[in-house]
């Protein structure tokens, strides 16, 4: 589960008057600040409010609806934390890279049918290598499966979280073939940091066998001196041996330029609001109270917005809608002085993978909790 799917809660009231609550409702509900949406003071308690402008055949009722306005304001959050980071930010290792060249002389010599390279990431917090494209190139017509795997899963604490995958190939003889898997869709993500509790390095490893007699076509990481940027932060190496095991492809590095027929296309990235899940405080404020009465804001905001801009009449539109327009731009101005407060007062460890934009100061600014 995300770590922000509950940080607010939807509603402290008691709510039989609307219908059932829904199956999970004590899971759905939980709040993990004690912050909910209908707080009197920093949300929107008017639930009768809410239930008298959902609109016929919409299929919402209350909870639903309190659901999705938690829902959208978690998106709108993310969104706008990263917008704003980026103000204040430049992204070091925002870059399109490719591991493995797509030409090759020749024909690899491996001293065993298992073969691969390993990736060794330098540790930047947030950052993640993508791999959206994957190609591979033997001297025969095969299928091929290439699995990709971690020793990650041996520390005793980690926040790199990965699951084993697999890549299908339908390769041609002496040409590089595409994985058949859309990887578009449904990317390779490696991240490149791990809370080590050991003094073992973060690993990857991407490796095949051999069909019997086939060879990988002999390409190489990098060629004619050139320095790629993803080499400031990979260490990619190839290897060759009989077995599958993390500990014995570790001990199968050949140590040379050899790619063993694989090549990688992707993007390195920051996951701008990682760090949220992972931090206890920012300066004298807990982050999670921070976050929750943020999105908290957004949320209310929301429901008066679909209070105000229902096409069914209601008395309280009617009677108010200049009161809740009121309070709406209240909760929305409370929202952004937020979302501002969390990105000035960004703490170092939350900030591998970003560097300072020219001619930006910073300053502890005040903030609405």
């Amino acid at each position: 589960m995300d770590c922000l799917d509950n940080i607010i809660g939807l509603t402290e009231n008691d709510c039989t008057c609307y219908g059932d609550t829904p199956a999970g409702w004590d899971d759905t509900n939980a709040s993990e600040t004690g912050y909910y949406i209908t707080d009197p003071k920093h949300g929107f308690p008017l639930l009768e409010q809410l239930n008298e402008s959902i609109d016929c055949g919409d299929g919402d009722d209350v909870f639903t609806a309190l659901s999705k306005s938690r829902s959208k304001a978690i998106q709108v959050f993310r969104t706008d934390l990263g917008a704003a980071t980026k103000n204040l930010f430049t992204n070091r290792l925002s870059y399109d890279t490719q591991i493995g060249r797509l030409s090759y002389s020749g024909h690899a010599n491996p001293s065993g049918n298992v073969v691969g390279i390993r990736l060794r990431p330098l540790p930047f917090r947030y950052a993640e290598l993508v791999i959206t494209k994957a190609y591979l190139g033997i001297n025969a017509s095969e299928s091929v499966t290439v699995t990709v795997k971690t020793n990650a899963d041996r520390f005793v604490q980690g926040d790199t979280t990965f699951t084993e995958r697999t890549l299908t190939f339908s390769t041609t003889s002496n040409k590089f073939t595409p994985q058949t898997e859309d990887l578009e869709a449904n990317p390779i993500v490696l991240p490149m940091w791990n809370k080590r509790q050991t003094e073992e390095e973060l690993k990857y490893f991407l490796s095949y066998t051999l069909p019997n007699g086939a060879k990988p076509l002999n390409n190489t990481f990098t060629c004619c001196g050139k320095n790629q940027k993803w080499r400031k932060h990979f260490v990619a190496d190839g290897f060759s041996g009989d077995s599958e095991g993390i500990d014995t492809l570790d001990e199968q590095i050949s140590g040379s330029t050899g790619a063993m027929g694989l090549v990688l296309e992707g993007y390195v990235r920051c996951k701008m609001d990682s760090f949220l899940c992972d931090l206890e405080s920012m300066g004298d404020y807990s982050v999670k109270d921070v976050v929750g009465r943020t999105i908290q804001y957004q949320a209310a905001a929301i429901l008066i917005s679909q209070v105000l801009d229902s096409s069914k009449l209601n008395r309280f539109t009617l009677e108010s809608p200049e009161e809740l327009e009121r309070r709406k731009m209240e909760l929305e101005s409370l929202y952004a002085d937020n979302v501002s407060w969390i990105t000035h007062n960004l703490p170092s460890n939350a900030k591998d993978c970003l560097d300072c934009k020219a001619g930006q100061r910073f300053k502890k600014m005040a903030n609405l909790i």
